[in-house]
């Protein structure tokens, strides 16, 4: 029966990714009318993507060599925390994305990406080909330019989801190992299980301060990401709770204790 919830975890996964990249490809998102005189998308553009694709490439690499790192060590089974890690990614991927399309709001510095490309507000007047409405010339040119295109993608922060699915399951991980509230609790144990939190809400400040998101696109990216997290942990890892399918550690490296009557180490 495991070895059944692994194919079917596989291929959801896997579908999940795929259908990422055909939304991300060729769906157009939802047409927004855009003013010139809106302050709130008027900021600067950054033109700084590929900095952020690698931190995220390396916090994912990093994520699954914790995980193989750790559990090699122990004698455990890889696949849940992998396994669940993934289907946790994709999951939130696809959530957010469908998010991004129904939504399709103009991220904080749209119309600086509008300048950028050499078009400003009276290009729809002198334009030889005009669509049906304003609106629908401005959402055209995202076909033309693939980061006009992102330019409309600004609710719910992919990035922000993506960092805190990552963050939270690591530390989902990390209080299983570790056991914070054993032996009476340690704050020691305890901050170094929550830790990378850090690095999810340093990504998100990271993306207000490019003007890539609002504050409140990140906070819903957040919540999307989180709770994927939470979710996929409590459905995907259930063997984590039960021991069906794999023996959970239920003692961290800091603490061992001996079971009673017997004087055997656990």
């Amino acid at each position: 029966m495991c070895h059944f919830n692994r194919i079917f975890e596989s291929i959801v996964t896997i579908s999940g990714l795929l259908l990422i990249i055909t939304v991300t490809s060729f769906v157009t998102p939802h047409c927004r009318p855009i003013s010139w005189d809106d302050a709130s998308i008027n900021n600067t553009y950054v033109r700084d993507t590929a900095g952020v694709r690698w931190f995220v490439r390396f916090s994912f690499a990093l994520v699954l060599l914790l995980y193989c790192a750790v559990q090699k060590a122990r004698c455990r089974d890889l696949w849940p925390w992998i396994g669940g890690q993934l289907f946790t990614t994709a999951l939130q991927g696809v959530m957010t994305q469908v998010l991004q399309l129904y939504a399709g709001r103009p991220r904080p510095d749209y119309l600086s990406r509008l300048r950028y490309h050499g078009y400003d507000k009276d290009s729809y007047i002198g334009s030889t080909v005009t669509p049906s409405s304003e609106a629908s010339y401005w959402c055209e040119l995202g076909r033309k330019h693939t980061d006009l295109r992102d330019g409309r993608l600004s609710f719910p922060s992919l990035e922000a989801s993506l960092m805190f699915s990552l963050s939270v399951f690591v530390i989902f991980f990390l209080w299983e190992q570790l056991q914070p509230s054993a032996g009476g609790g340690s704050l020691t144990r305890m901050a170094a299980a929550v830790s990378p939190i850090i690095f999810a809400i340093l990504s998100c400040v990271d993306q207000t301060r490019k003007n890539e998101s609002g504050f409140d696109d990140v906070l819903a990216g957040a919540f999307v990401g989180t709770m994927c997290a939470v979710l996929c942990y409590n459905t995907v890892l259930p063997k984590l709770k039960d021991g069906a399918c794999a023996s959970p550690p239920r003692v961290g490296w800091l603490m061992r204790k001996q079971s009673r009557g017997h004087g055997v180490i656990v």
